[in-house]
């Protein structure tokens, strides 16, 4: 018997939203009502939400119900946890091969920053930007107005304000934001008499992120692959939201970071990325098998923005707040089927969930083909989704499981975007060998990530999307190469 499955796409959070509100509230004949229909657990009162502050990581000193509304979110809850991977990405960066797609000598430099940031280049010329402080007046004067005088080989410096003149201390540009918006932050004197801040850089309490600021001589300081003629490539990668009720922002965004890390390399690249946060949920009432519901969260070409890409995918307070709700809002507009948003979610590589996204892959391409959907991939193996099943509440103890997710999705990049795949594997099992993998381990998950990546979706498991004659007979064409490929190369 075929499965029966829920699908849905939308174009970004906004429509996502609207098209939920619009479900909440159809009655169970589809007749809209004038007030939204929740479910048990499904919209959480102010008192919930301050009795389960942890749960939906809420701030208690202010209202809690607007902390949960999207247009009120606009940076991650927990800004810790995004610093923790900005340093677990730079420190990664340099052992993160992905081959022909990001060969460090196919790269060149340039000053588009939207290219790979080169401390190489931009190190021999770097300079500390300057403010100049009067300390006696505790404000910041405009170097246009302040006097150098040396006396037997010391720099001392002076300004005039309102006819009298003070003393000016030469700091680097940033001290001083940092020293007012930083508890217990410190100004230190370097050896060439210029004073710093400690630390260098933190988050202030307003959210905003302040840094001691640098400037360089050279203009190119980046580094991007060479524009090439020929047809742009285009990969959409997907990431699921939400976990368990023990998980909490530091599991909940693990599952996310290899998404980004993927999307930041391969944009890079050159290679233009979109990002959806998606919503799979089995245990359905109606028949149904499962749902999977989509968004944008990054398009194509557009710059990483990890704080908006977090704060979409998985965020407590949004997905415990307000998508039980949408989840069940838009199951009741798309399948007129009326249950709680809490089911059971599906995450990891499991044999259901790649069942289920194959079989969404070719619900896409039917969208796609009726000018439903607007993506601009052509490949379907180029859908691929991340999943990490069991994260950690800490974060840091997520990173070899993030590492291993990042070389799983990049390596079936890799695979399908490469002319060479011969060349491309080469590359896999030198930088895996390295890693300490064995090399059955190795060919194992490789031809396991490739059968995924072209998994036939067969009558029984979806009569609606089932896979033609034609595309199976093109899918196992490719297949044959690329497995062909694994075997010629580990023996």
């Amino acid at each position: 018997m075929s499965n029966k499955y829920s699908f849905g796409i939308w174009d970004d959070w906004q429509s996502y939203v609207a098209a939920a509100e619009e479900g909440l509230r159809l009655d169970k004949n589809g007749n809209p009502t004038s007030a939204p229909i929740y479910y048990s657990g499904d919209n959480p009162s102010e008192s919930t939400l301050r009795s389960e502050s942890a749960f939906y990581e809420i701030d208690t000193s202010q209202p809690a119900l607007p902390q949960i509304e999207f247009e009120n979110i606009t940076r991650f809850v927990n800004q810790a946890v995004l610093d923790k991977y900005r340093l677990m990405f730079e420190n990664l960066q340099t052992k993160m091969d992905m081959g022909g797609v990001l060969e460090r000598d196919r790269l060149v430099p340039t000053s588009n920053p939207i290219g790979i940031f080169s401390f190489g280049l931009a190190s021999p010329t770097l300079y500390r930007k300057v403010e100049f402080y009067v300390p006696d007046l505790n404000i910041l004067v405009d170097g246009l107005y302040v006097t150098m005088l040396e006396m037997n080989g010391v720099k001392n410096y002076y300004t005039t304000v309102n006819g009298k003149q003070y003393h000016v201390w030469r700091q680097q540009q940033g001290t001083q934001d940092i020293l007012n918006n930083i508890p217990n932050a410190k100004r230190v004197m370097l050896e060439d008499g210029m004073y710093v801040s400690e630390p260098r850089s933190a988050v202030g309490a307003d959210g905003t992120e302040y840094n001691l600021k640098f400037a360089t001589k050279t203009k190119k300081i980046y580094l991007e692959k060479p524009k090439q003629t020929g047809e742009a490539q285009y990969i959409d990668l997907f990431v699921t939201m939400g976990g368990n009720a023990n998980k909490n922002s530091q599991s909940f965004f693990a599952k996310s970071a290899a998404i980004i890390m993927l999307a930041e390399k391969l944009e890079n690249a050159g290679v233009r990325t979109r990002i959806y946060a998606s919503d799979i949920n089995h245990n359905v009432n109606g028949g149904i098998d499962a749902a999977l519901y989509s968004f944008v969260v990054k398009e194509y070409g557009e710059k990483i923005d990890v704080d908006r890409i977090a704060t979409l995918t998985n965020d407590p307070r949004l997905y415990r707040g307000k998508l039980f709700a949408y989840f069940s809002g838009i199951l009741r507009k798309i399948s007129n089927v009326h249950q709680s948003g809490g089911s059971t979610s599906v995450l990891g590589l499991g044999d259901k969930f790649v069942k289920v996204f194959s079989t969404y892959k070719n619900f896409l391409k039917q969208q796609q083909k009726d000018g439903l959907f607007n993506s601009k991939v052509k490949d379907k193996g180029l859908m691929i989704i991340s999943s990490l099943k069991d994260t950690s509440n800490d974060f840091d103890s997520n990173e070899d499981t993030i590492v291993e997710e990042f070389y799983r999705i990049s390596d079936v990049a890799e695979l399908l975007l490469s002319k060479e795949p011969e060349k491309a594997i080469r590359r896999m099992v030198e930088r895996d060998k390295k890693r300490g993998k064995k090399l059955p381990d190795i060919k194992s998950k490789l031809k396991e990530s490739v059968k995924n990546a072209f998994l036939v979706v067969t009558p029984d498991m979806s009569n609606e999307y089932a896979d033609s004659k034609e595309e199976i007979e093109k899918m196992g064409e490719r297949e044959s190469k690329i497995i062909s490929a694994i075997n010629k190369v580990i023996v």
